[in-house]
């Protein structure tokens, strides 16, 4: 006796979900794989002959958004925006939030602020908790120079935030929005950041404190940062110190001692700078009765002296 088995077809056993076909699931296999070897891999040529491949086929809604995240990985974001938009019009209501806050970042990213702008209002309407839409709605704001909306979501930010990083480096942007009038409050931002996150924003601050010639407030800042590190060993800090000293104090002894700092804490780059300081200075102690001259003008009356005797 002979028995024979006939076994059923997949799209037989399948009659009631139709396959939806090789080419399908080849796309989707094809984008996925060019994403893993994009993120995991750099591998960039794969990603773009996989863009090469599937740009002129007929891609369904879900395949568009797969699509669209692997263009915007490329750095490709007016592509990315408008597959995620045909994404999107297959929804009939905000329902998937991610995609929406996907589209307001490829509009920032894609230099579209009023369409980001509007897309954080939806999001915002929604969900009024979400601080990650909220910063990018500040952003949207600055770049359209709306600085006093900007400064308004950048305050709610900080009272609703408690990660310590993310605030401090909040105080930070909300100082850089600030307009140039409102200095005082700039200065209070910068320095809340700096007492957050000790490491966060100093170098700004100083720079700030030194280009405004607010030098007793830039000392007091010096003084604090030494209760934390060796200054002597920050060639940036050292040399503001230093500049301080020489034009602002007048006290050649000092900034002689700052720039003898700066120069061993220097890149190799800088060194010759601080040396022909040093040596403009070292010039202007020679006169005694007049030590806090400033270096060039000192050492010009030295030479005057000098052809004085000879003749």
């Amino acid at each position: 006796f002979f028995f024979f088995f006939f076994f059923q077809a997949e799209d037989g056993i399948r009659d009631r979900s139709p396959s939806r076909g090789l080419g399908d699931v080849y796309k989707r296999q094809l984008i996925f794989t060019a994403l893993y070897q994009l993120e995991n891999k750099s591998n960039y040529s794969f990603a773009t002959s996989t863009l090469d491949k599937l740009e002129k086929r007929n891609l369904d809604s879900a395949e568009s958004r797969c699509f669209s995240i692997l263009l915007g990985r490329m750095g490709r974001y007016k592509e990315a925006l408008k597959y995620l938009e045909s994404y999107l019009k297959s929804k009939e209501r905000l329902t998937d939030l991610a995609a929406y806050q996907e589209k307001m970042n490829l509009e920032l990213a894609s230099n579209l602020p009023q369409e980001a702008l509007q897309s954080a209002n939806k999001l915002l309407m929604i969900d009024p908790s979400r601080n990650t839409v909220r910063l990018s709605k500040a952003i949207a704001l600055t770049n359209l120079e709306r600085m006093n909306e900007a400064l308004i979501q950048l305050s709610i930010l900080i009272g609703s935030t408690t990660n310590s990083i993310i605030k401090a480096s909040l105080y930070q942007y909300r100082a850089k929005c600030r307009p140039y009038e409102d200095l005082n409050e700039k200065i209070l931002d910068l320095e809340m950041s700096c007492q957050i996150y000790p490491r966060g924003d100093q170098q700004t601050l100083l720079n700030l404190l030194y280009q405004t010639a607010m030098y007793d407030e830039l000392e007091a800042m010096i003084e604090r940062i030494a209760k934390t590190r060796s200054i002597k060993k920050d060639f940036n800090i050292a040399a503001m110190r230093a500049n301080m000293y020489w034009i602002a104090r007048n006290d050649d002894k000092k900034a002689l001692q700052w720039y003898r700092y700066a120069y061993e804490a220097a890149p190799p780059s800088y060194k010759q700078q601080f040396k022909m300081r040093i040596e403009a200075i070292k010039l202007s102690l020679i006169h005694i009765s007049e030590p806090t001259r400033l270096g060039m003008i000192s050492y010009a009356v030295f030479c005057l002296k000098k052809k004085k005797k000879k003749k």
